[in-house]
């Protein structure tokens, strides 16, 4: 299954008081295949969480990876293979 994405808002911390502050950035599409159960967890996550859509689903999951670099090889090394 094909899914069509957007970039998303960013957030980071100043470097001058470490305060999170939001800043708006351009979204971008794109297009993304993704397996049904990805897409049925997408959907559960936008109504436990009362996200607008699965866009904003799957951007917390990439800022969260780009954010905890200590989970990176958790993320991307361990093979979890539902749909092989």
């Amino acid at each position: 299954m094909t899914i069509a994405l957007v970039n998303m808002t960013g957030a980071h911390y100043s470097e001058r008081n470490q305060a999170k502050e939001t800043t708006m950035t351009e979204n971008v599409g794109t297009t993304l295949e993704l397996k049904e159960s990805q897409l049925e967890f997408l959907d559960a996550m936008v109504k436990k969480y009362d996200l607008p859509d699965r866009s904003k689903a799957l951007r917390c999951l990439i800022t969260f990876a780009m954010q905890e670099p200590t989970h990176e090889t958790s993320v991307f090394t361990v093979i979890r293979c539902e749909n092989c």
